[in-house]
């Protein structure tokens, strides 16, 4: 075709045409009609500057069209029309309507910085150009400005597609929208919106993406649906994001409902002014290593409410930093592992029937509002909220609920703030509960909670108001207690058993604050045992003082004896068991003093007959019947003296051997064994029994020896004997008295 023809079919003067090998050059003019002929030529037509005054009808197009700075001011009709090589309309003003339903685009295509002043209708189109290089982009439309509304409704892009920096003042449908484009490892995102921003409703319902997709530092200031929509691109390598809505902003409601991620998705530092919905969204991105987060909304703020409902998150998930203005509702969501560090939620958290499969872990997190992780009715039954292995650390709760929650695994609440009223109502612990360092500033309710076979860990915790729980999860033995702070893995707490003291003071003043006097009198003998360990570690590392040595015993006895106060059944039974033990001592000594007494009787009956029969013969050597007593006398002295080691051994040895019989008695309790436990008892019953039958005297030692005047009872082993006996009882009595007065009290 030569310059006269073509001027000819466009209706203008040939100056403004010029020719370069097989392409031609139109610049500055006004066009009118057109020969439609002219898009049947096969050549390459650019046309500069120039402006398009009627309407424009494309039938079907087999030259390459570059249009640069040119404007269309009246309806541009391109519906069904065939673009059989590559269309340019770079920085263009379409001042009409725009309509490329159903054209197909073989080649490229390029609306940069373009601007639609009218609606724009690309609805069916297809680009159908492939990718070739990793630099060039097949569908252009950056920096491009739709003021009326567009349509890319069923439009099919087998290339790369660039919308970024572009501007859509009014709606945009995307609506079952194909980006078909691949995922590759290139620089290129396959489908580039980064800094769009969309000023109407925007609608990519039911779209796919087949590559990556970047919306970062877009502006959604209207309603944006992503509603079913398909994002296949799956992950290729750690560094890139196949779905990037980083620093996003959704001014206004933003729907993900049933959306599907293959890939990794980014949400961090992004904004949602007004209602998030992720209902029944699918993030199918699996965890490829210990640093890559899948799911990445770090720092996103939902100023919001916000809705999670019926998600899978397959991999890690990261919601560090990010602020919940309003409520947030997670429903039936699947975390394969999830991290929370320094969020804040303000306003009400519900997490009904959420499944936390791996690890997850509230660091630093504040509850403003009501919190509530509950069950769930389905159709399956009640689904509860569980947790494999949860971990609470420095977070606070204004107000919380964990009924009928279950911990599969271990349960740490490490420095947690419970304000207000707390409740884990029939919350089930599989593991260790460990609530270390936590401050439960309100009515705290562990109602009908199930701990298994661990009791929950409540060192360094704080109580400010009514803590209720089980006191058999409180309980401990002195074993126990020894036991928890042998296998204690940290080395600082291993050192200090005090910290069991504080604890269980805390819960005692707690009890006492309530007027539970029962529980806070068992508190306080664990208290003891704790003090008891205490000092037993000062002693083996040679730092106790003499008076902490002797309190150590002290409250060593009394643990053995009545459980310091607390158990009258075991008191009394002690004090049977010594009256059981002092008799069988006591009849031992009397069979000695009796055997003792006489040798003296047939060592002085000699002495007396021969004083007598001195008497009767009237000698000069004759002893009156005073003078004889007190030879007698002499001679038991002279005795006495003589014998005096040893029987100052045997007093000590008899004393001693009491002393530490009953030591032994008492201890059988240590060895748990309930059988020989009860065979001790009853045969100590039935001693006492026959003791207080045939000799009652010997119970009462002092007095008994006026009811019962006998040399045997006033030998001086016996008479040692029961001054020790006396002590010990003194102390049995003290003790089984206070006992009893501690188990009869009635809270007022």
């Amino acid at each position: 075709m030569t310059v006269e023809e073509l001027a000819k079919l466009l209706g203008i003067d040939k100056s403004n045409i010029q020719q370069t090998e097989s392409k031609f050059v139109v610049s500055d003019v006004e066009i009118g009609r057109i020969d439609e002929t002219l898009w049947l030529e096969e050549m390459e037509i650019e046309f500069w500057l120039c402006n398009f005054e009627s309407t424009l009808v494309f039938p079907k197009i087999k030259s390459k069209l570059v249009f640069s700075d040119c404007t269309f001011k009246d309806f541009l009709n391109a519906r069904g029309c065939v673009f059989e090589r590559d269309v340019e309309c770079r920085a263009c003003d379409f001042e009409g309507k725009v309509d490329f339903s159903s054209a197909e685009f073989q080649g490229r295509v390029n609306f940069s910085v373009s601007r639609f002043k009218n609606e724009a209708r690309f609805i069916e189109t297809k680009f159908q150009a492939q990718a070739t290089d990793s630099k060039t982009i097949e569908n252009d439309f950056r920096e491009a400005q739709f003021e009326g509304n567009a349509s890319f409704d069923s439009a099919e892009f087998q290339g790369r597609v660039n919308f970024s920096i572009s501007r859509f003042k009014n709606e945009a449908r995307f609506i079952e929208t194909k980006f078909q484009a691949q995922a590759t490892n290139g620089e290129i995102i396959e489908n580039n919106f980064r800094a769009t921003q969309f000023e109407g409703k925007v609608d990519f319902s039911s779209a796919e993406f087949q590559g990556r997709v970047n919306f970062s530092i877009s502006r959604f200031k209207n309603e944006a649906r992503f509603i079913n929509a398909k994002f296949q691109a799956q992950a290729t390598d750690s560094k890139t994001i196949e779905n990037d809505f980083r620093e996003a902003q959704f001014e206004g409601n933003a729907s993900f409902d049933s959306a599907e991620f293959q890939g990794r998705v980014n949400f961090s530092i992004s904004r949602f002014k007004n209602e998030a919905r992720f209902i029944n969204a699918k993030f199918q991105a699996q965890a490829t290593d210990s640093k890559t987060i899948e799911n990445d909304f770090r720092a996103t703020h939902f100023d919001g409410d916000v809705l999670f409902t019926l998600n899978d998150f397959k991999g890690k998930t990261s919601f560090a930093m990010t602020k919940f203005a309003k409520d947030a509702l997670w429903s039936q969501v699947s975390f394969h592992q999830v991290f929370f560090r320094k969020t804040i939620f303000e306003a009400s958290s519900v997490w009904r029937g959420v499944s936390f499969e791996e690890e997850v872990a509230f660091d630093s997190v504040y509850f403003g509002g009501k919190t509530s992780f509950c069950s769930i009715d389905t159709d399956g039954g009640k689904k509860p909220t569980t947790f494999k292995k949860a971990g609470f650390k420095n977070v606070v709760f204004k107000e919380s609920d964990f009924s009928e929650v279950e911990f599969v695994g271990n349960a740490r609440f490490n420095g947690v703030v419970f304000k207000d009223l707390t409740s884990f109502y029939k919350t089930s612990f599989k593991q260790k509960a460990d609530f270390r360092g936590s401050i439960f500033g309100g009515i705290t309710s562990f109602d009908e909670a199930d701990f298994g076979s661990k009791k929950p860990d409540f060192l360094n915790c704080t109580f400010g108001n009514q803590f209720n729980i089980e006191h058999q999860h409180l309980h401990y033995e002195y074993d126990d207690i020894e036991n928890e702070i042998k296998n204690e893995t940290n080395t600082q707490e291993r050192k200090n058993p005090s910290l069991w003291r504080d604890l269980f003071r805390r819960l005692k003043s707690n009890r006492l604050a309530y007027h539970n006097l029962i529980d806070a009198s068992e508190l306080r003998a664990q208290e003891l045992y704790a003090r008891e360990i205490e000092l037993e570690e000062k002693v083996r590392e040679n730092k106790a003082s003499f008076k902490e040595k002797i309190e150590k015993w002290q409250l060593c006895f009394y643990r053995l004896t009545s459980d310091h106060h607390t158990d009258l059944a075991k008191i009394f039974n002690n004090v049977i068991l010594l009256i059981a033990l002092f008799g069988i001592f006591a009849f031992g000594s009397i069979k000695y003093g009796e055997k003792h007494l006489d040798y003296e009787r047939r060592y002085f009956g000699s002495v007396e007959t021969s004083a007598i029969d001195l008497s009767t013969r009237k000698t000069t050597y004759s002893l009156t019947k005073s003078e004889l007593k007190t030879e007698k006398q002499d001679l038991q002295n002279l005795s006495w003296n003589q014998n005096n080691f040893s029987e100052s051994f045997s007093i000590v040895f008899l004393c001693l051997a009491f002393v530490v019989s009953f030591g032994a008695l008492i201890s059988l309790d240590l060895l748990k064994n309930k059988l020989l436990i009860k065979i001790r008892n009853i045969f100590f019953y039935l001693l006492v029994f026959g003791v207080l039958i045939f000799k009652p005297t010997l119970l009462l030692p002092f007095i008994g020896k006026f009811l019962e005047s006998s040399s045997s009872t006033s030998f001086p082993a016996m008479q040692s004997l029961s001054v020790v006996y006396c002590i010990l009882m003194f102390l049995m009595l003290f003790s089984l008295q206070k006992t009893a007065r501690k188990n009869s009290i009635i809270p007022s």
